[in-house]
């Protein structure tokens, strides 16, 4: 009887242990970016939607006029989706035309639904070339990461969510033949997302 004591509380351990890694695998792993300040430019912040980051160096913000006829035409591209995407800043590289898009979206529903409602739309489309999917946590913010690589660009998709609820999309395009020297701007970028001060 002790024996069987004994064999069941080893028993009940182990599924107990099993339970937490398999939460822990749940979990995203904490990334630390290496953020160097010669790649970045000007910190942007919106408190309204919790964002602050430094876009790469000489990726610089639109003129309003620009951002406009870029909405308009994303507004027609976005009709068919039940998610509203909304494009709050474009930052623009005009040497090498990479571009930086900063969107955040109309709150429906939970920041995770959008977020999955939002790719299951997106890979329902017709996607060319090859994408590689993750997620991360960094400065707060659980982020899934989408790199889409196509012949003439790559595309790198952050869908970032606070513990908060604040939801938002930096998109991160860039020509494919200058992709390889853009890595580490891009990387330092990332590193300095965090979430915008006075967050109603």
């Amino acid at each position: 009887m002790k024996l069987f004591r004994i064999l069941l509380i080893v028993l009940i351990s182990l599924v107990l242990l099993n339970c937490t890694k398999d939460k822990k695998k749940e979990e995203p792993e904490t990334l630390i970016f290496n953020v160097d300040s010669l790649l970045i430019g000007e910190q942007y912040t919106n408190a309204e939607f919790g964002i602050s980051f430094c876009p790469p160096k000489e990726w610089n913000q639109l003129s309003s006029d620009l951002m406009s006829s870029i909405e308009q035409s994303l507004q027609e591209m976005e009709d068919s989706s039940s998610v509203d995407i909304i494009l709050q800043n474009v930052f623009l590289n005009q040497k090498n035309s990479c571009i930086c898009f900063l969107s955040t979206f109309h709150k429906t529903m939970p920041a995770a639904q959008i977020r999955n409602t939002y790719l299951t739309e997106l890979y329902a489309g017709d996607i060319q070339g090859s994408v590689t999917e993750g997620s991360y946590m960094h400065n707060g913010f659980n982020i899934r990461q989408i790199i889409h690589v196509q012949d003439d660009q790559v595309t790198i998709k952050l869908i970032c969510i606070s513990n908060d609820e604040h939801i938002f999309m930096l998109d991160y395009i860039i020509p494919a033949q200058f992709y390889e020297q853009n890595i580490r701007t891009i990387e330092s970028s990332i590193g300095t997302i965090k979430k915008g001060e006075n967050v109603q």
